[in-house]
C-alpha cells in the first residue's frame, strides 16, 4: 500500500479543506470588489490597468461575464462542495441521512430569513421603506442569499440521495438542459421563445406573474423562481465536485494528480461548451443562461484546482491564512459588506 504522502491533506471527518475556505474567501473579495473596491476604483485617475479593474469590478450591464458577476456563482459552488464533504462525513459516522436533509432545511431557513432581514435594512436605509411596504413590494422575497437558500435546501436533498459523482453530473447537466430549451424553445404566454433581451422572455413573464418584485429588472427578478433553476445547476456542479475529490483521495497514490487533473479537465470542457453554446445563447449573468454557468463552473474549478494543488505542496500551516479566514467568517463579513456598502 502506497504510503501517505506528507503535507497532503485528505478529506477526513470532521476536518476542514483549507482551500474551500480559502475558496469561499474569494467570493468574500468578490463581493468587497464589487462594493467598495469598486468604488475606490472609480474614484482613481482613468489609465489603461484603472479601466480594466472598473470593468471587472462591476456587473455586466446585460449580456457579459466580470468578476463582479461571479460573487453568487462562487458562492453556490462552494456550498455544494461543503455539502458534498458534509454528507460524506454524516455517512461515515453513521447519521441518517435525514439528518443531512434537516441540516440543509434549517441552514437555508436561518440563510433565507438573514437575506430577508438584510434587504429589508438596506430598503430602510436607502428607499425609505417600512417593513411593511418592503414585504408587499416583494424586496424581501428575493435576493443572492434567498436564492443560496433556497439552493441549500435542494442540494441537501440531492447530495443525499444522490451520491456518485457521475449521476449528480448527469443531474447537473440535465438542468443546464431543461432551462437553456425552456429559454429558447419554449413559448410562454407573452414570451418570447429565443428572447434574451430586457423583457418578455421566460424568466421576466413567470417571475413577473408569481412575484411582485421591484428595482431596475422590475416586474421580475434575476434572483427570483426561473433562475433558481440554473442556480442549483451550479450548486451541483459543486456537488459533483466534492465527490469527485473525495473518490480521488481514496486513492492515497494518486491523490494529487488525479484531483487536479480530473478536475482541470472538467474546468476546460466547461469553458469550451460555453464557448460553443454562446453562440446560439449569450453569456447571461441575470438569466443565468447556461453558457454563463458552464463558464462559472469552469473558472471556479479552475480555482479550486489551484488551491488545492497549493494547499498539497505548501501544507497547512498558514497556507493562505487571510483567505481561510474570511471563508469561515464568510456570512458575518458579506452581511457587513452589503449593509454598509450598500448602493
Amino acid at each position: 500500500m502506497n504510503p501517505v504522502p506528507p503535507n497532503i491533506t485528505q478529506p477526513q471527518a470532521g476536518s476542514r479543506v483549507g482551500a474551500l475556505d480559502a475558496l469561499r474567501g474569494l467570493a468574500v473579495l468578490l463581493v468587497f470588489a464589487s462594493t467598495g473596491g469598486a468604488r475606490f476604483v472609480y474614484s482613481l485617475p482613468r489609465s489603461a490597468v484603472v479601466d480594466v479593474l472598473r470593468f471587472q469590478f462591476r456587473p455586466s450591464t446585460w449580456h457579459g461575464f466580470t468578476l463582479a458577476d461571479l460573487c453568487l456563482p462562487a458562492f453556490l459552488f462552494v456550498a455544494g462542495v461543503s455539502l458534498a464533504l458534509s454528507s460524506d462525513r454524516r455517512s461515515r459516522e453513521g447519521k441518517p441521512r435525514t439528518a443531512l436533509v434537516i441540516q440543509s432545511l434549517l441552514r437555508g431557513l436561518g440563510l433565507y430569513t438573514i437575506g430577508a432581514a438584510m434587504d429589508g435594512v438596506v430598503a430602510m436605509r436607502w428607499s425609505g421603506m417600512g417593513w411593511a411596504e418592503a414585504f408587499e413590494t416583494g424586496n424581501l422575497w428575493t435576493g443572492p442569499l434567498q436564492q443560496l437558500a433556497v439552493c441549500i435546501v435542494l442540494g441537501g436533498m440531492a447530495a443525499t440521495w444522490i451520491t456518485r459523482w457521475p449521476t449528480r453530473l448527469l443531474l447537473c447537466v440535465l438542468l443546464l438542459v431543461a432551462y437553456g430549451v425552456m429559454l429558447a424553445w419554449v413559448p410562454f404566454a407573452g414570451a418570447e421563445a429565443g428572447r434574451y433581451g430586457f423583457d418578455h422572455h421566460l424568466a421576466a413573464v413567470i417571475d413577473g406573474h408569481l412575484l411582485p418584485a421591484t428595482g431596475p429588472f422590475s416586474p421580475w427578478d434575476p434572483r427570483g423562481i426561473t433562475t433558481t433553476l440554473p442556480a442549483c445547476a451550479i450548486l451541483i456542479a459543486g456537488l459533483a465536485a466534492g465527490a469527485f475529490i473525495l473518490k480521488a483521495s481514496s486513492q492515497l497514490g494518486h491523490r494529487l494528480t488525479k484531483t487536479n487533473v480530473g478536475l482541470s479537465a472538467a474546468a476546460l470542457g466547461c469553458v469550451n461548451v460555453s464557448a460553443l453554446l454562446a453562440v446560439v445563447q449569450p453569456l447571461n449573468p441575470y438569466l443565468v443562461t447556461p453558457s454563463f454557468a458552464l463558464a462559472a463552473v469552469g473558472g471556479l474549478l479552475f480555482a479550486l484546482a489551484a488551491l488545492l494543488a497549493s494547499e498539497r505542496v505548501l501544507g497547512d500551516g498558514r497556507w493562505g491564512f487571510p483567505l481561510r479566514v474570511l471563508g469561515r467568517n464568510s456570512l458575518l463579513t458579506v452581511i457587513l459588506l452589503s449593509v454598509v456598502l450598500a448602493p
